[in-house]
């Protein structure tokens, strides 16, 4: 193959996988499923017309184009959010909804797969992990049509659940390979001091890349800044350490410089200048987590065998997974709309009540952080790792694509008027679009209100009063 052949290829991927992104923006439908229908087919075209090829390099090259795409989605991610006091109150939930969900779903699926699959512990738990951990890079790009408020809290969800489900993999790693409990307090609590430790040096490093972004005045300092987080995580990775928090707090604080920066600096730095710079990072962050996730999702559909899927025990078990896990997100928000009725009635304000689902519920999609923690699986050789032949990757990839089936069912939800009066477990009415809301009459600008036509009424009040001032001011001529 020529490299005119290889330019037109890859050309024409990013084109189409453009289209892809464009369609889903416009439809909710998840592009990831597109771009992994691709590479199937692909594969399907490729087995017709080149059967001898190998395909060893996609061992190598899926893993590497997920870790970058992984960082990348992190970066891009916590440059968007905004930390303000009205914020606060939305992170705290996503927050407390990623553990407990996080937290009962390894449970469960652990327990399933050491009473009716016979996996031993330690499986059973390393595999209920990538199961149970969201994908932002699938939840993201699928709520642009939600309300802003339900947006932040998808976000926020879904970035915690990856940054603590990554966390709670390699914390099991290290304790399972030194036949260590990770039940134990005392293991517990000295994790707890490592993310400790890992926050305060994240905080100096944050620092540090600050004034280095300052000084150098180079027009490709953002690949450098990259370059510097993508060997920091290496490094962190290496020591089984929840590195990717750092990347989340340096996006952080880089979007919320003007917060962050006590005033003694704020007087010798020029924040507007910086945040223009951090807006330029951002934009190129976007670029390069959307130029990654399409060849990692394209290439991890070009690796699967479309022949292996000739049994229906697969499909029946992902999905009955999937189910078992949505039961208690369910209940959750369930249980969280009970409490909001009493606290209401309690306060003798008007109670409204429903048990009809919010959108927010159904956006809980698996994706590349899955894939990725599996893959790591099977690279394990501290200790035994096995799936008995039912746990593996048809079994996950069944389960990504009904919980994106779940997702575009719940964001395709039509809305009738009067739907809009109950009250959301989360933060706005049940599924009131963005559409609604724009479309709300806003309150007049200054200079509409010089156009506004006057009143009837007005205008009467206003000719009695030039009658007035015309009297006196020939009474005064008299005078």
């Amino acid at each position: 193959m020529s490299t005119s052949d290889i330019l037109l290829i890859l050309s024409g991927i990013v084109i189409v996988s453009y289209f892809f992104d464009e369609f889903a923006r416009r439809t909710r439908f998840p592009s990831v499923i597109l771009l992994m229908l691709t590479g199937i087919i692909l594969r399907a075209v490729v087995d017709i017309f080149l059967p001898n090829i190998s395909y060893e390099f996609l061992n190598t090259l899926v893993p590497v184009l997920g870790t970058i795409g992984l960082i990348m989605i992190v970066l891009e991610e916590a440059l968007e959010l905004h930390i303000s006091r009205d914020r606060l109150s939305v992170l705290f939930k996503g927050l407390t909804t990623a553990i407990v969900l996080l937290l009962v779903n390894m449970w469960l699926l652990s327990w399933i797969f050491q009473q009716y699959f016979q996996l031993d512990y330690k499986s059973a738990v390393m595999y209920s992990i990538p199961l149970s951990v969201l994908s932002s890079a699938v939840a993201i790009p699928s709520v642009t049509g939600l309300l802003k408020i339900d947006r932040q809290f998808v976000v926020y969800e879904t970035t915690f659940s990856d940054i603590i489900g990554i966390a709670i993999f390699y914390y099991a790693i290290d304790k399972f390979s030194t036949n260590k409990n990770p039940l134990e307090l005392g293991q517990i609590f000295d994790q707890m001091g490592l993310i400790f430790f890992i926050v305060i040096i994240s905080v100096i490093i944050t620092a540090l890349l600050m004034v280095v972004l300052r000084q150098i005045r180079h027009s490709t300092k953002f690949f450098f800044i990259i370059a510097i987080l993508l060997g920091i995580y290496g490094f962190g990775k290496q020591m089984h350490w929840p590195i990717l928090l750092t990347i989340f707090i340096f996006g952080l604080m880089q979007a919320n410089v003007e917060y962050i920066l006590p005033k003694w600096v704020k007087k010798r730095v020029d924040v507007l200048e910086y945040k223009e710079e951090v807006d330029t990072f951002h934009v190129l962050t976007q670029g390069a987590s959307f130029i990654v996730r399409i060849f990692f999702f394209l290439f991890f559909g070009f690796s699967i065998l479309y022949t292996e899927f000739n049994s229906v025990w697969s499909y029946v078990l992902g999905f009955g997974l999937y189910i078992v896990m949505f039961i208690p997100r369910y209940l959750y928000f369930a249980i969280g709309k009970i409490f909001l009725f009493f606290t209401r009635t309690f306060k003798f304000l008007e109670p409204r009540y429903s048990l009809k689902p919010n959108t927010v519920i159904f956006i809980a999609p698996r994706g590349l952080i899955s894939i990725l923690l599996f893959i790591e699986i099977s690279s394990i050789d501290s200790f035994k790792v096995d799936g008995n032949g039912i746990v593996d990757e048809k079994l996950l990839l069944v389960l990504i694509l009904t919980s994106m089936v779940f997702m575009l069912l719940g964001t395709l939800k039509k809305v009738k008027p009067e739907e809009s009066k109950t009250e959301s477990l989360i933060f706005s009415d049940d599924n009131l679009s963005e559409y609604h809301m724009e479309n709300l009459a806003p309150y007049p600008s200054e200079d509409d209100i010089d156009e506004i036509d006057v009143s009837k009424d007005e205008k009467e009040y206003c000719e009695e009063d030039d009658e007035f001032d015309e009297q006196d001011d020939d009474s005064r001529e008299k005078r």
